[in-house]
């Protein structure tokens, strides 16, 4: 073959970049010819090309990729056609309507009769309750968070050592900060010494399982201002307000352009900016997104599918818990979307 008939460097990187993308041989042919590469040439040199098994194998993924992003835009289009308040308030959800229009159908919904009975309700709303009940039983909570943009993601930093009384007389003092939170990673409800908070809830047995509860709930308690980032979880989540109330911004998984600004946080579930507020925002360009803002009260329980990406901030001085032990499967932490592009 002579200089002629090799097919220039660029031209190359050009003719495998477009066959893996599946770009159709003859397309290809046609373009190289109309640059001015002999016809026999860029016959020869697609030919080859097709026949590279490693090639076609690329080739047949990204297809396969292009097809699901497809499937997932016709998705979040479908979902933009919705009125703006789609977050529906429901009392009365039996557990078949729940599992099956709610829990296998990943969509949100406030479930206003889940905790509107619980003695917490009342008892948790005083920080001197927890003060009183409590007393110098020692727990960790993360303080000197305020100012850290990961402050959820790296709270190890932020760890400290106190007891109930001390922290919640911090807290009823504290005014509207993020600077102290006692959050679900200080894992309150696995402490024997705390079990009486257990006994100020009544759990809604037709959706969660009373035989994992100690070691599948999470609790917060933080003054109003405290802010949990942008992110999504690998379960499904039963979040319910016991004290105080929530603003949620909630964003479809459907939502990909999220997944641009992803970064490392429990393999890619946290991105570093705050939906509204002072802390550092999205740029233009990437805060396409559809979110749903909702204000969670006293009483009430928000499904949190999941995948939702959503940012918690207390409107209030707030109690918070969540159920995990569905009666149903929510083992879903292999969903990671934000490690598929790491090198």
């Amino acid at each position: 073959m002579s200089d002629e008939e090799v097919l220039a460097p660029e031209w190359v990187d050009w003719l495998l970049e477009n066959y893996v993308e599946g770009v159709a041989g003859a397309e290809l042919v046609t373009t190289l010819v109309g640059a001015g590469v002999p016809s026999g040439l860029a016959e020869s040199a697609v030919r080859e090309v097709s026949e590279n098994t490693l090639l076609h194998a690329f080739r047949r993924k990204i297809i396969a990729r292009d097809q699901l992003q497809a499937l997932v835009s016709l998705k979040r289009d479908l979902a933009r056609t919705a009125p703006s308040a789609s977050v529906e308030r429901r009392a009365g959800v039996s557990a078949e309507d729940f599992f099956q229009n709610y829990y296998a159908a990943n969509r949100p919904v406030i479930l206003t009769d889940v905790a509107h009975d619980w003695p917490a309700l009342e008892l948790w709303s005083r920080p001197e309750y927890f003060a009183e009940t409590f007393g110098d039983a020692p727990l960790t909570v993360c303080m000197g968070r305020a100012g850290d943009q990961h402050c959820d993601r790296d709270y190890t930093k932020y760890l400290q050592q106190t007891t109930m009384r001390q922290y919640a007389a911090w807290v009823a003092g504290a005014g509207i900060t993020n600077d102290g939170y006692l959050i679900s990673n200080n894992r309150l409800l696995e402490n024997e010494n705390f079990d009486r908070l257990l006994e100020d809830i009544i759990p809604p047995e037709k959706y969660v399982d009373p035989a994992r509860f100690r070691t599948h709930m999470s609790f917060w308690f933080g003054p109003a201002g405290t802010l949990t980032p942008l992110h999504h979880d690998g379960n499904n989540i039963l979040f319910c307000q016991v004290a105080g109330k929530k603003e949620i911004f909630l964003v479809s998984p459907f939502e990909t352009d999220l997944l641009t600004a992803a970064e490392g946080y429990y393999a890619h579930r946290r991105v570093p900016f705050d939906m509204e507020g002072e802390g550092p925002r999205p740029p233009d360009e990437q805060f396409s997104w559809r979110a749903e803002r909702v204000v969670l009260k006293a009483g009430e329980a928000l499904f949190l599918p999941v995948g939702w990406w959503h940012q918690v901030r207390a409107l209030d001085l707030s109690v918070s818990i969540s159920f995990l032990n569905f009666r149903a499967d929510n083992q879903f932490h292999w969903y990671a979307p934000g490690k598929v592009n790491e090198p």
